[in-house]
């Protein structure tokens, strides 16, 4: 790989540890906070005789909260390629709008022309659908 390349990719590996980092305290504080409302109700339960099960609440509106960020982290990653594939394409776009403004104003002639490249078109076949990852 060349080192554009190499930055690209240790820039997303480091992007994905901080999702992984950042999921792992979510279940710390989640089981932490979860083990502090147990044992308000279990206090409340035992001295004011009021067994309603309210912990449950938060226990499962908050795991609900975790399992949308476990997803997020762990889940398949079709919106960062489909991203990808917009911004290459809106690259290219880009540069072919800066060729074809730079042909008008007279900034490239018609020797210089033929040192630049054009965007490529893809036109190879599409891709058959992605599973998810694991």
């Amino acid at each position: 790989m060349s080192e554009p390349e190499d930055r690209e990719v240790r820039r997303e590996a480091e992007r994905r540890a901080d999702m992984i980092v950042g999921l792992r305290e979510h279940v710390v504080i989640y089981v932490v906070g979860m083990l502090i409302i147990l044992g308000v109700w279990i206090y409340v339960a035992h001295h004011f005789r009021n067994y309603f099960p309210w912990f449950l609440f938060p226990m499962f509106g908050w795991g609900f909260a975790l399992l949308f960020h476990a997803r997020s982290v762990y889940g398949p990653r079709r919106k960062s390629r489909g991203r990808e594939n917009l911004v290459q394409r809106e690259m290219e776009r880009l540069k072919a709008e800066s060729i074809e403004m730079a042909k008008r104003t007279g900034e490239i002639g018609p020797e210089e022309l033929w040192s630049v490249e054009p965007p490529a078109l893809d036109r190879s076949e599409p891709s058959p659908p992605h599973e998810a990852e694991e």
